[in-house]
């Protein structure tokens, strides 16, 4: 369809608005015509109208009607003869594709938004994103604990992680997709914990070390031991 037949479609169908109004108002004057007799005993006629229809239909003939004086009743107007109620009714699926063709939705400003994690340095030594899953548990529970391990001269033989505090208690993280490890030799190291039993609750750490093959604990750039801590809570 062009844009000749379109604008020929668009104004045949503001002419039947306006025919749909002169015909309202028709009715208007005929009802005024039937009820003299009310008019005479001072009670003004009422004529309700129901207009439907989408909202960018509707609003051109309320606007008309609004400018004409009817359907906007006040205190002043109790004394008219002849008052016209007009009753508006727009189709939810009318309402949906109107506001969905005229505006834009945008997300509350106060929206948290997430943003996605830093790819790591791939030549700094570091112990990276440690987790645990979940991060509150009971006694006897199995945890997931995972450390992305960055390291460019290959000095990191072991990951070791243990609850601070809580003797027997330590496990080796693996990279080799055993123990928890979903996928061997993604840099992601991963071992399943089974808690102790006799662990009390409240706040807990677990911590991790990375060690070389000889059993000592890997520094960085500083001297300082390769570690980090990752919070846990245990439950009761």
């Amino acid at each position: 369809m062009n844009e000749g037949s379109t604008a020929k479609g668009r104004e045949r169908g503001w002419v039947m608005i306006h025919m749909s109004i002169r015909c309202v108002l028709a009715a208007v004057l005929v009802a005024g015509v039937w009820s003299t007799g009310a008019w005479a005993a001072g009670a003004g006629p009422e004529v309700t109208v129901s207009i439907s229809g989408s909202l960018g239909e509707m609003l051109p003939v309320l606007q008309l009607l609004r400018n004409m004086g009817f359907g906007f009743e006040s205190p002043d107007d109790s004394d008219q003869a002849l008052r016209l109620e007009v009753h508006s009714v727009v189709r939810d699926t009318d309402l949906l594709k109107d506001l969905l063709e005229g505006q834009t939705v945008h997300a509350p400003e106060d929206a948290p938004v997430e943003e996605a994690p830093e790819p790591e340095p791939q030549d700094t030594l570091g112990l990276y994103r440690p987790a645990v899953d979940p991060a509150e548990a009971a006694p006897g529970d199995t945890v997931t604990v995972s450390v992305v391990v960055v390291d460019p001269e290959g000095d990191v033989d072991t990951i070791g992680a243990e609850l601070v505090g809580v003797a027997g208690s330590h496990a080796d993280l693996y990279d080799d997709g055993t123990h928890g490890d979903e996928v061997a030799s993604d840099g992601i190291w991963t071992r399943a914990m089974t808690l102790p039993d006799e662990i009390l609750p409240g706040p807990h750490h677990i911590e991790v070390v990375a060690y070389d093959s000889y059993g000592d604990p890997v520094t960085d750039a500083d001297g300082l031991p390769l570690r980090t801590r990752i919070p846990l809570r245990i439950s009761r």
